[in-house]
């Protein structure tokens, strides 16, 4: 009986020593990176975009001023698709300034003197646009409202700013006002 039971134990123990050692054995490590993908939009011209000179609007007639032909562009620089932000800033020039309001039925002539609305778009109408105010908005898709457009990886995007004039009577008159666009992307 002993050596039956000595040989059940030099079994056991030798099977014991075949299996992983969980508790007392060796380990390994995998370094492992991410690169993690950072918003990207490059925006065009560098230079400052001169809108064509507009009288100022009337109660009874909305006077906007387009940036025609300026080449205004945003290309996404990015390897995924992003969603852009815009805003704007209130328009100045030596004792002159226009407060940027939000579009209210398109005439600014309601909200009073020295108030001007700003918005950017596709040009030739569709796909993307935005009425700008100080914070940021999002470029919306108009066909699918009120969702953001989505620019695609690498895209290059033909902006048109459009801007709506000031009532008769606001400051500036012969002046040159300047205001910022600016564009945030996300993802």
């Amino acid at each position: 009986m002993k050596r039956l039971a000595l040989a059940a134990a030099c079994a056991a123990a030798f099977a014991a020593s075949a299996l992983p050692a969980f508790g007392n054995g060796s380990s390994g490590t995998i370094n492992a990176t991410i690169s993690v993908e950072a918003p990207c939009i490059t925006v065009s011209p560098e230079t400052p975009v001169a809108f064509p000179s507009q009288p100022y609007s009337q109660p009874d007639v909305v006077s906007p001023s387009r940036s025609f032909g300026s080449g205004m562009s945003l290309t996404n620089c990015s390897s995924g698709p992003e969603r852009v932000f815009a805003r704007g800033s209130d328009a100045t020039a030596p004792g002159a300034s226009w407060e940027l309001v939000p579009i209210a039925a398109g005439n600014p002539c309601p909200l009073g003197i020295d108030r001007y609305h700003l918005a950017l778009a596709k040009p030739g109408g569709g796909a993307y646009q935005a009425y700008l105010t100080k914070t940021n908005q999002v470029l919306v898709d108009l066909a699918n409202q009120p969702n953001a457009y989505v620019f695609a990886a690498g895209s290059v995007n033909a902006l048109l700013g459009i801007l709506t004039m000031p009532c008769a009577g606001s400051s500036g008159a012969g002046e040159e006002m300047a205001f910022q666009i600016v564009l945030t992307a996300t993802f």
